[in-house]
């Protein structure tokens, strides 16, 4: 079908606004939901690996045991205060079209949000337009189709098939 010139108004409009609020909704229900399941698996397996070294290393002394097993529930354990920060982030990360409010926001400087959440710690400002300049160099946007474009290929595929529709977080391939 040819794009109208008052068709394509409509689709930059769109984009320009942040996404559509269902996109952001599905992605947030499907994606979100999925990693925090698999992430919460994760936690588990690294509680149980935890408490079985502790229960060979301290195998003779049981305060020391009782102890490491505490500080291990305690560690592990997740209040709501650390869901609502870690739905936020995610969100902020893989649900986020254009990358508002974050480090890889488009445009010549740092986002206004990171101006209003840090206000009390200029030096943590100062990190951040460091961080911002390396990121960015004389470009004034990194992101292709609202995910980093130095990403992995491998895993921007991946996150995309599980239902992301962004990836906003200035990664690039590691070393195995």
């Amino acid at each position: 079908m040819h794009k109208t010139r008052k068709n394509y108004a409509k689709m930059t409009k769109k984009n320009k606004r942040g996404g559509n609020k269902d996109e952001i909704t599905k992605c947030k229900n499907t994606f979100i939901k999925t990693k925090k399941r698999l992430d919460l698996g994760k936690i588990k397996e690294l509680k149980k690996m935890l408490e079985k070294q502790a229960r060979v290393k301290f195998k003779k002394d049981k305060t020391k045991l009782n102890e490491t097993l505490k500080r291990i529930k305690n560690f592990t354990k997740l209040d709501k205060s650390f869901d609502k920060i870690f739905d936020d982030a995610e969100t902020r990360a893989f649900c986020n079209p254009g990358c508002k409010g974050t480090l890889l926001e488009p445009g010549n400087k740092l986002s206004e949000r990171y101006y209003k959440d840090f206000k009390n710690s200029k030096e943590l400002i100062e990190v951040f337009k460091k961080r911002r300049n390396d990121i960015f160099g004389k470009k004034t946007n990194v992101l292709k189709d609202s995910f980093y474009e130095s990403a992995p290929k491998k895993y921007l595929d991946e996150i995309k098939k599980k239902g992301a529709i962004s990836f906003c977080l200035p990664i690039t391939k590691t070393k195995k």
